[in-house]
C-alpha cells in the first residue's frame, strides 16, 4: 500500500517472486483503478524510488512511454490479453533481465500486466526456467497462483531459452520463495 502526503492510498501490492541476489516482483498494473492525476504522479514517484526497473507486459506502450518520460528504467514486452508472448521477444526480455542482474546484482525488478495473473505468471515461469535451469513443472510449482490455461501450461513446458554465452548466469544464485511477501 502506498502512503501519500494527502492521505490517498492507492491499492498497490507486489509479490516477491525471486530473491537473492536480486528481487523480482509480480503485480497488477500499478495504475489500475486510479482516476486522479496527482495520485498517478505519486505512484510514478513510488515506483521510481522502490524499483530499479519496471517491465510492462501491457499490449499498449503508453504506460511504458510514461515510465521513460519520468526517467524510470523500463522494458516493454507487449502481450495481448489471454495470449502468449512471442518466444523470440520473451527470450530477448529474459536476456535483458539477465543483463540487468549482471550489472546490478541487487536490482529490484517489477513485472506487471493488467491484472497481475496470466501474462505475469507465464513470463515469471519462463524467467525461473532460464535462471534455475529447471523444467516447466517445477517452474509452475513455485508460482504464487496456479496456471489453469492449457495453452499457457504447454507454452511454459515447451519454452526453451537458448541464451547467448555473454548472458550466462551460472554465477548468480536465485532463491525462489514458496511463500510470497507483500510489498
Amino acid at each position: 500500500m502506498i502512503q501519500s502526503s494527502v492521505g490517498v492510498q492507492p491499492n498497490f501490492q507486489a509479490q516477491l517472486f525471486v530473491r537473492f541476489p536480486c528481487k523480482i516482483f509480480l503485480s497488477k498494473n500499478p495504475f489500475q483503478g486510479l482516476q486522479n492525476e496527482a495520485t498517478n504522479e505519486q505512484v510514478f514517484s513510488f515506483l521510481k524510488r522502490r524499483f530499479t526497473h519496471v517491465i510492462s507486459l501491457l499490449e499498449s506502450d503508453s504506460l511504458y512511454q510514461a515510465y521513460l518520460s519520468r526517467d524510470i528504467n523500463a522494458e516493454h514486452l507487449p502481450i495481448s490479453r489471454l495470449e502468449l508472448p512471442e518466444e523470440d521477444k520473451l527470450r530477448d526480455l529474459i536476456c535483458r533481465i539477465a543483463e540487468i542482474v549482471k550489472e546490478n546484482p541487487h536490482a529490484k525488478i517489477l513485472i506487471h500486466s493488467e491484472n497481475g495473473t496470466d501474462r505475469n505468471l507465464v513470463v515469471a515461469a519462463c524467467v525461473y526456467k532460464f535462471f534455475c535451469k529447471s523444467d516447466g513443472r517445477k517452474a509452475m510449482a513455485v508460482l504464487p497462483r496456479a496456471i489453469k490455461n492449457r495453452r499457457q501450461i504447454e507454452f511454459i513446458e515447451n519454452y526453451g531459452s537458448t541464451k547467448p554465452v555473454d548472458t550466462a548466469m551460472e554465477e548468480v544464485d536465485f532463491d525462489l520463495k514458496r511463500g510470497y511477501e507483500s510489498q
